[in-house]
């Protein structure tokens, strides 16, 4: 497989899949660890700048990406504290 070197949000999450690093993954996972994770890379005042690439505004370096991606040490939202509970119904 042929990695690209620059990816958008929507190329990156196809790239983990592909990659066997994520099970499941979308531009909208990516976009929330971005805005969560203090460690993310990419970003003003960050070490790696935002590229443009056609409509995309945050496209990125793939190395940088998959780098802290693959050291990333939180996965997913975690295991259940406590099963789930019904929500009252709306009146």
């Amino acid at each position: 497989m042929e990695i690209p070197p620059v990816v958008t949000m929507t190329e990156a999450a196809a790239l983990l899949v592909a990659l066997g690093i994520e099970d499941h993954m979308t531009n909208e996972g990516i976009r929330k660890v971005s805005k969560s994770n203090p460690d993310w890379p990419f970003g003003p005042g960050k070490k790696h700048p935002w590229r443009k690439v056609g409509n995309a505004p945050h496209a990125m370096d793939t190395e940088p990406f998959l780098e802290f991606w693959r050291h990333r040490k939180i996965k997913g939202r975690g295991p259940d504290k406590e099963p789930r509970k019904r929500q009252p119904r709306a009146k």
